[in-house]
């Protein structure tokens, strides 16, 4: 007996529908996401100075990373998952035409910061594992386990994070890979634009600090935003769950 083929995804749509919120709820998602991106970016540049410029005017082979840029950088990138799960908590409300107070976005956010640092970084290894083996299997890790942070933050999952994403995303995933890629050549697109822009101003520390944190902020509300409605849309088709009833989780 053939089991009936699952509702249809909308992958392409919830791409355009992520740049169209961006657009549409610039002033309200910029700023939470520039603030972070400015002490995430500064952190980074502590982390890893820039490589010194050796005789003849080349760049010399960058030192090893001590120890402690490295924890400077693992830092960074938990961090950085912990501004997608503020940020994915504003876009669900920027889609109902909600808002709530910054400290009420990070205190949900902070209250489950153990599980989306240490799943943040099993998450990393295993999709630059991925990449590492030719793309696709990179593509899949993360479509697979795409909204656990949305799971966290929403449902409380905590340690059951991604497995809570996999059982979201089954039967979803080669379209949700497909999406990802979209999203990929669009924010590689973005970021060579960008590096034109750095490069432009790579002698000025203050006006190079702004550029890469404007990027990055772009690129945090984004990846926040496209997350969030993936994981509005996986729970509507899966469990009949609105946006509204997963948005009254929030404060």
């Amino acid at each position: 007996m053939s089991h009936p083929s699952p509702p249809p995804l909308g992958a392409g749509r919830i791409v355009a529908q992520s740049f169209g919120l961006l657009l549409a709820k610039f002033s309200t998602v910029f700023p939470m996401a520039f603030v972070p991106a400015l002490a995430l970016s500064l952190l980074n540049r502590a982390a890893w100075p820039a490589a010194p410029m050796a005789e003849g005017g080349e760049a010399a082979m960058p030192a090893v990373p001590s120890f402690g840029a490295l924890m400077l950088g693992s830092l960074s990138m938990v961090l950085s998952y912990f501004v997608v799960g503020v940020l994915c908590l504003v876009a669900l409300d920027a889609v109902i035409g909600k808002t709530h107070s910054v400290g009420q976005y990070a205190r949900q956010a902070a209250r489950h910061l153990l599980p989306i640092a240490v799943l943040g970084i099993v998450i990393s290894v295993l999709a630059g594992l991925g990449f590492a083996l030719l793309i696709v299997p990179g593509l899949y890790v993360v479509a697979r386990f795409l909204p656990w942070v949305e799971a966290v933050v929403f449902e409380n999952s905590g340690w059951r994070g991604l497995g809570r994403a996999q059982e979201l995303t089954e039967g979803y995933r080669w379209q949700l890979a497909g999406a990802v890629l979209l999203m990929g050549v669009v924010i590689v697109g973005l970021a060579m634009l960008a590096g034109s822009a750095l490069y432009a101003v790579e002698n000025n520390f203050a006006l190079s600090v702004l550029v890469e944190s404007f990027v990055s902020a772009i690129y945090y509300a984004l990846f926040a935003i496209f997350t969030a409605l993936v994981y509005a849309r996986l729970r509507e088709v899966k469990e009949g769950v609105s946006v509204e009833q997963i948005a009254a989780s929030i404060g």
